[in-house]
Parts: structure tokens; sequence; C-alpha cells
């Protein structure tokens, strides 16, 4: 147990990295893949450990994007996690076009929430219409692509875990 907490905190650390230093090379892809593991990881664990990890990506997030707002990523995290945590059990995450659908559309809010911080906070106006499928769809298909293999891993750790805490006992 204590070492699948550790892997998936290294995990995600190691894939917040990538993604900010893929970032600056391919600045025409905006994907965030600390809303993944907000997603996933909320379905998957208990109520306060989601939200401890929302919490825990959020600030990653933010600590790696050199933004100007310290915090949206933080809030829009645990915001996402505690959203999900109260419908948990109605909206259950059972097969694999459920996280399609809940991670395409957690992006579409994230990136929605931390926009419309940014333009109340700096005063930046809102995208026009036209390029809301640049900035808002085009970010969600991507993250629902990247969804599915960390889905698929982390499933396979938290089995391969369960596994080796049933042949101990």
């Amino acid at each position: 147990m204590r070492n699948e907490k550790l892997f998936i905190g290294l995990f995600i650390f190691l894939l917040l990295l990538i993604q900010v230093s893929l970032r600056g090379i391919l600045s025409f892809f905006h994907f965030e893949i600390f809303i993944i593991f907000v997603v996933i990881l909320s379905f998957r664990t208990s109520y306060y450990e989601s939200l401890s990890w929302s919490f825990y990506a959020g600030l990653l997030q933010d600590l790696f994007s050199a933004g100007p707002a310290l915090g949206v990523y933080t809030f829009t995290a645990v915001i996402i996690s505690f959203t999900i945590n109260i419908f948990k059990d109605i909206l259950m995450l059972k097969t694999l076009s459920n996280l399609v659908f809940f991670v395409f559309i957690a992006s579409i809010i994230e990136l929605s929430i931390t926009r419309l911080l940014y333009s109340i906070i700096f005063n930046v106006k809102p995208p026009v219409l036209g390029s809301t499928l640049i900035q808002f769809i085009l970010p969600s298909i991507l993250n629902t692509l990247i969804a599915i293999p960390v889905f698929m891993l982390i499933k396979r750790i938290q089995t391969h875990t369960q596994r080796k805490i049933w042949s101990k006992i």
C-alpha cells in the first residue's frame, strides 16, 4: 500500500515534468496531465485521499507552470475532486468510455475555471467564440487520449498491489 502511494506520487511528479518540458516545445498543444490524475484518483481512492492527491497534483502544476497566480490549478483540482466525490456513488468509473467522458468534461470545466479566474484576477478578456474550439475542445480531446494509458497503468498498479496483499495473508 505504501509503495503504491509512493509510486503514484512519483508518477504524477514525472508526468508533470514531462508536461512542462513538452509545453515549451509543443506550444500549440495544451494538455493538463494533472486533471487526468484528479479524475482517476477521485474514483479509485477514498474521499480524503483523493482530495489530498488532487491538492498535491494541483500544487505541482502551479509550481511548474510558472503562472502568475499561484493556487489556481490547486483550487480547480480540489473543486473537481470534491465534485466527483460527491457524486462518486452515482457516476461510477467502471468502463473506459466513462473515463473518456469524465476526463473530457473535467478538462472543459478546469479550463473554464482557470480562464475565468485569470480573467478576474488579471483583467484578461475571455476568448471569443471562434477560438473556443482551439482553447477548450481540442485540449480536452488530447487529455482524454492521454488518460487511457494512464488509467490502464494505475489500474494495473492497484491490482498488482492487491495481489501482493492477498498473497501475504
